[in-house]
């Protein structure tokens, strides 16, 4: 029996055709493959304020849910998102004692300096609330209290041009104690702030002198690192 021979235009058309389709491929899957592992857009919602003014992530490292706060971090919460009255989950956290927590929050990225005007930084909540491992942790991982740690030489000035140094000797939740080291100006005495100076004058023979300890809220604090 004699074979019927194929002629060539008819042949290579379906092999062109099947070369093309299978390029195709091989680009819809090499497509398909790249989107699926691009990392998915959080969603905006993630970081959204309940009506206690706190994200979710906040929320959680207040309660001390590791769980939850691992899960918020993964779906792209932001670690650094704060809260309506300022405070950042770290703070949260250091807030409600937890250490773990703490350690997943710097370890994704965390602000470790971030502060409020009412607590501080992180640091200065863990020292003011006596976390030593806390604390420790922190220190480790770079962060500072804006030189407000125990034993720094700070100053006050809440008024133009004129104030007192001192050292700080403790903190309290929302105050440090301060022992007066040096009036700046004032020799005569001035008036201040009455939150930060004890409702007394500063300087003069009625107000603040050396020697002295005066309790102020840590936001007076507004210079750091002179020498009394």
């Amino acid at each position: 029996m004699l074979e019927r021979e194929i002629p060539a235009s008819r042949s290579l058309f379906p092999q062109s055709f099947a070369s093309i389709l299978a390029v195709a491929i091989l680009i819809f899957i090499a497509c398909a493959q790249a989107t699926g592992q691009s990392a998915p857009q959080p969603d905006p919602s993630i970081d959204a304020r309940d009506p206690h003014g706190l994200t979710p992530l906040i929320a959680a490292a207040s309660a001390g849910d590791a769980g939850k706060v691992s899960s918020l971090l993964a779906q792209g919460a932001g670690v650094n998102v704060t809260a309506a009255d300022g405070r950042t989950p770290l703070i949260a956290a250091v807030q409600s004692n937890h250490i773990e927590i703490v350690r997943g929050l710097i370890a994704a990225g965390a602000n470790l300096n971030l502060a409020t005007r009412a607590t501080g930084t992180p640091l200065e909540v863990a020292e003011a609330n006596g976390q030593p491992e806390i604390a420790a942790a922190l220190l480790a991982a770079g962060a500072r209290s804006s030189g407000k740690s125990v034993g720094d030489t700070v100053c006050v000035r809440p008024w133009q041009g004129n104030g007192y140094c001192g050292t700080v000797r403790a903190f309290s939740i929302r105050s440090v104690q301060i022992q007066v080291t040096k009036i700046v100006g004032c020799t005569n005495g001035c008036s201040a702030r009455e939150e930060c100076s004890a409702s007394r004058l500063v300087g003069g023979a009625d107000g603040l002198r050396s020697g002295d300890q005066v309790a102020v809220p840590s936001w007076c604090l507004t210079q750091t690192g002179v020498k009394p």
